[in-house]
């Protein structure tokens, strides 16, 4: 299993903009197979500041859901939005 961490910094006035596209992004994501959770979450004391965690059953599920329609998509347009990204890959511990 493989747990992806992304820490998000959106673009000053763009916040609402930058949940959109995660309320948008996420059910198409959760139907994918191999995709056990994908959410965002933003920080309660920084609306600027999501966290998106996702869980995969594995490398080629996460590398799938790279080339799906909907995350290339949604990924330039988030690119616009955001001020930096940072991920993380994680191995669960078992």
């Amino acid at each position: 299993m493989l747990a992806v961490a992304v820490n998000v910094l959106c673009k000053q006035g763009c916040e609402s903009d930058v949940r959109e596209v995660f309320r948008l992004l996420t059910p198409p994501t959760m139907a994918e197979e191999g995709c056990l959770v994908f959410r965002a979450h933003v920080d309660r004391e920084d609306s600027r500041r999501i966290l998106i965690y996702e869980l995969w059953v594995d490398d080629a599920a996460l590398q799938n859901h790279r080339e799906t329609e909907h995350y290339r998509e949604y990924l330039p347009v988030l690119d616009g939005l955001i001020e930096s990204r940072e991920r993380h890959l994680l191995n669960v511990i078992e």
